[in-house]
C-alpha cells in the first residue's frame, strides 16, 4: 500500500510549486506588518518583500513563455513605479505605483485561479494557489484604496477622525482591505467618499462570492486516493 502510494505522487519539480512561493511572500508580508514604524528601514525592508511578491507573482503566472512574458512586462513597470516612489515621494509616481500594482496583482490572480480550478487532480499547491490568491485579493484591494485617498484626501474616517491631515498608510489601507474582504468590519477605519464606499461593496461580494465559488468547485474537482487507485485499475484493464 505504502508504494502504491508513494507512485501516485510524481517527483517534485520548481514548477509544482509556484504558488507555494507566493504563499510565501505573502504570508511574509504579512508577518512583518507589526514592525511598519516609518523608519527608512523598514521602508526599505517593506519594499523588499514587495520585490519578492512582485517575483513569486512572475513565476506562479509563468505557466508558459506568453504568460511569462506578460507577467514580467507587467511586473517591471510596477517594480521602477515602487522605487521612483520610494525616492522622490512624487503623488504622481504613487498613484500610477498604485495602478500598475493593482493591474499586475488581479492578472496574477486570474493566472493562479485559472491553474487551480483546472479539472484533474487537487494537489497542496493548488490549496496554496487558492489562498495566496484570496490573500493577494484583499492586497490588491489595498492598493485601490491608496489610490482613492490619494486622488480624494479624507476618503476615510480613522476613530471618527477624517484622514485629510493625517494620511493613512498602506499598512492601514491592508488592514482594513482585510477586515472588508472577510466581512468582519471592526468599524476603526470607514469609508465616507463615494468612491471609497463603491470598491467597499465590491470587495465584499467579491470576499463572499470568492469563498462560496471556490469552495464549491474545488469540492467538484476532488477525488479521493482510492477513487484515483481504481480508475486507474478500470482503465488498465
Amino acid at each position: 500500500m505504502a508504494e502504491e502510494d508513494r507512485a501516485d505522487k510524481p517527483p517534485r519539480r520548481w514548477g509544482d510549486l509556484r504558488f507555494v512561493f507566493l504563499l510565501a511572500a505573502l504570508l511574509l508580508l504579512l508577518l512583518l506588518y507589526p514592525f511598519d514604524d516609518g523608519t527608512p528601514l523598514a521602508t526599505i525592508l517593506f519594499a523588499t518583500v514587495d520585490m519578492a511578491i512582485l517575483s513569486a507573482g512572475v513565476f506562479a503566472a509563468s505557466h508558459s513563455r506568453r504568460t511569462l512574458l506578460v507577467a514580467l512586462s507587467l511586473a517591471l513597470p510596477t517594480l521602477t513605479l515602487q522605487w521612483i516612489h520610494l525616492i522622490s515621494q512624487d503623488p504622481l509616481a504613487g498613484n500610477l505605483m498604485y495602478i500598475s500594482i493593482f493591474i499586475f496583482y488581479i492578472f496574477t490572480i486570474y493566472m493562479v485561479l485559472s491553474e487551480v480550478l483546472r479539472p484533474g487532480i487537487v494537489t497542496q499547491d493548488n490549496i496554496c494557489g487558492a489562498i495566496a490568491a484570496y490573500i493577494l485579493t484583499a492586497v490588491a484591494w489595498a492598493t485601490l484604496y491608496g489610490l482613492v485617498d490619494s486622488i480624494y484626501p479624507g476618503s476615510f474616517l480613522l476613530y471618527g477622525q477624517s484622514d485629510k491631515n493625517n494620511p493613512l498608510t498602506n499598512q492601514d489601507f491592508l488592514f482594513f482591505s482585510f477586515t472588508t474582504l472577510t466581512s468582519t468590519g471592526y468599524g476603526d477605519i470607514l469609508p465616507v467618499a463615494r468612491q471609497a464606499q463603491s470598491l467597499t461593496i465590491l470587495e465584499q461580494l467579491a470576499g463572499v462570492f470568492y469563498v462560496a465559488i471556490l469552495i464549491a468547485r474545488l469540492a467538484g474537482l476532488y477525488q479521493p486516493r482510492t477513487s484515483r487507485r481504481a480508475d486507474r485499475r478500470g482503465n488498465g484493464r
